[in-house]
C-alpha cells in the first residue's frame, strides 16, 4: 500500500467525502473548505481517535480554523468497526 502525505508545511491537502469515500487532493481547489487543520504527521493520530474539542485539538498540537462542526462531520463518517472480528481465520 503506498502512501503520500502533505509534508511540506506549505503545502496542503484536501479532503472530501462523498457518497461516504474519503478521498484527498493536493492539487489546487477552487472554492474555501469548511475547515482548516494545520497539523504533523505526529500529531494525525489524535484525530484517528476522534478528538474535535478545540482544547484537546490543541494539546494534540492541532491547529483548526474555520467551521468545528465540519471536522466532526468528517470524523462521524467512518464505522467505528466491530473489535471482535475474527481478523485471521482457519
Amino acid at each position: 500500500m503506498g502512501r503520500s502525505y502533505c509534508e511540506s508545511p506549505h503545502e496542503r491537502c484536501r479532503l472530501r467525502v462523498t457518497n461516504g469515500v474519503l478521498t484527498y487532493s493536493a492539487a489546487a481547489q477552487k472554492g474555501d473548505a469548511d475547515a482548516t487543520v494545520t497539523t504533523t504527521s505526529r500529531s494525525l493520530p489524535a484525530l484517528a481517535l476522534g478528538v474535535v474539542s478545540p482544547d484537546k485539538l490543541a494539546d494534540a498540537g492541532i491547529a483548526l480554523s474555520g467551521d468545528a462542526s465540519a471536522l466532526a462531520r468528517l470524523i462521524a463518517v467512518p464505522d467505528p468497526g466491530d473489535q471482535n472480528a475474527p481478523i485471521v481465520t482457519p
